[in-house]
């Protein structure tokens, strides 16, 4: 059952705008993820969990620093093809998107947050 809510989850963010390449979520060490039909990916299977387990890695990171500097609410970086959002859904679990550089970056991210809690999964 949750595990339908996820893949919604998934989905439903695939769906906020039309610039969104990849939607991943990561979910108890496994990845769930949707790309944009008919999308050459920039990265293979091999290279894509690499990438999202060192994302986790950085997740992991931040949350230390949070006990300074406040708990972290997303991370964004900016490639010269994409930008890659890294959103936690909850202590361990994480939501990361790949946009088109030309996305209205924070409208993506905006939606994001508001189908999270409209979910409560998190």
């Amino acid at each position: 059952m949750l595990l339908d809510i996820i893949q919604n989850l998934c989905n439903n963010i695939l769906k906020i705008d039309s610039k969104i390449r990849f939607v991943g979520i990561w979910y108890q060490n496994e990845l769930i993820h949707e790309s944009r039909e008919g999308l050459e990916a920039l990265l293979d299977k091999e290279k894509t969990y690499s990438s999202v387990k060192n994302a986790v890695i950085r997740w992991k990171a931040r949350k230390k620093l949070g006990k300074l500097l406040g708990e972290p609410e997303f991370a964004l970086a900016k490639y010269g093809k994409v930008y890659r959002i890294t959103i936690q859904l909850t202590d361990t679990d994480l939501i990361l998107v790949s946009t088109d550089i030309d996305c209205d970056i924070f409208s993506v991210l905006s939606e994001i947050q508001r189908l999270k809690e409209f979910l409560r999964i998190y």
